[in-house]
C-alpha cells in the first residue's frame, strides 16, 4: 500500500469563482520485491537520471512527473514499476493573489513523526488561507494497493473542504496592477493596499508589496531584503498619522466655519 496525499480543498472568491486548481500529476513508485535489477539502467534512462533506491519495500522514486514521462515509463511494462496519480497545487493569479491564498510546501520528517494526519509526500499550508484554514483545506488521506495492472485507491478520510472568500477576484487584480504600477513610477518598493466594504468590514482586495510567485518558491525568497513573504497589509506596523485632521475639516464644513 502506498499513501497519497488527498485532493486539497477548493478556495473561491466573492462570486465563487475558483482561485486555485489541483492539477494532475503523477509519482514514480516502485515495489523492490517486484522489481528486477536487469531494468535498473533501463528505469534509469527513462527518467534521465541514476535511480537509488532505499531499503523500504514500496517507494517514490520521483514526484510530480509530467504526464509525458509518466506515459513512457507505463509504456516500458516494467515489473515491479507503477505509476501513481496525484495533483499539485496550481495558483492562477499567481502574485496577484499570492498573500492572501498562501503557498504550500511537503511536511518536514518531524511533521510527520507522531502525526496520523500527515504521512511523507503530504503538502501542509504554510503561509495565507492555506495555513489559515489548513483543517478545512487538507484533503483526504488515500491509499492506493499497488495490485498489478489495476490499482485500487481506496479513501481513508472525509474529503476537504471549500473556502469561501469575501475577495472579489477582478477587484483584487485590479488593486494588485495599479498598486505595483504606481509604486514602480514613484519609486517605491514596499508597501500594502486594502479595499474594504465599510458598512460590513468585508475583505474585498488587499495586497501587500512586493508579492511572490506562490508556484515557484525558492530558498531565496527568504534572504531578499524586501521580505516578500512578509504580508505587509496584515503584519506591517505604521504610524496611524494625523487621522484626526479629516474630523476637524468636516466638522468645519458641518458647522459652515
Amino acid at each position: 500500500r502506498y499513501p497519497v496525499p488527498g485532493m486539497r480543498g477548493h478556495i473561491v472568491d466573492a462570486s465563487g469563482s475558483s482561485l486555485v486548481e489541483n492539477q494532475p500529476v503523477f509519482d514514480l513508485v516502485v515495489v523492490k520485491a517486484e522489481f528486477d535489477k536487469k531494468n535498473l539502467d533501463l528505469l534509469s534512462s527513462l527518467i534521465g537520471g541514476p535511480v537509488t533506491m532505499g531499503n523500504v519495500g514500496v517507494e517514490a522514486l520521483r514526484r510530480d512527473i509530467p504526464k509525458p514521462l509518466a506515459i513512457s515509463i507505463q509504456a516500458a511494462n516494467l515489473s515491479g514499476v507503477y505509476i501513481v496519480p496525484t495533483a499539485r497545487r496550481i495558483y492562477p493569479y499567481g502574485s496577484a493573489m499570492a498573500h492572501v491564498l498562501g503557498y504550500t510546501s511537503e511536511v518536514r520528517q518531524d511533521e510527520v513523526d507522531g502525526n496520523s494526519t500527515y504521512h511523507p509526500g503530504d503538502r501542509l499550508g504554510r503561509t495565507g488561507i492555506e495555513k489559515s484554514y489548513e483543517t478545512y483545506l487538507h484533503g483526504a488521506l488515500d491509499s492506493v494497493s499497488l495490485i498489478p495492472d489495476s490499482p485500487l485507491v481506496v479513501s481513508e478520510d472525509k474529503p476537504a473542504d471549500t473556502v469561501h472568500l469575501t475577495i472579489d477576484a477582478e477587484l483584487q487584480k485590479h488593486l494588485y496592477d495599479a498598486t505595483t504600477s504606481i509604486f514602480r513610477e514613484h519609486g517605491v518598493t514596499r508597501g500594502a493596499a486594502i479595499v474594504q466594504r465599510v458598512k460590513t468590514g468585508e475583505i474585498l482586495g488587499i495586497v501587500s508589496i512586493p508579492s511572490f510567485d506562490p508556484n515557484a518558491i525558492t530558498t531565496k525568497l527568504l534572504s531578499d531584503a524586501n521580505r516578500p513573504l512578509f504580508n505587509r497589509a496584515i503584519s506591517g506596523l505604521y504610524s496611524p498619522g494625523s487621522t484626526i485632521k479629516p474630523l476637524y475639516a468636516l466638522a468645519g464644513l458641518k458647522e459652515h466655519i
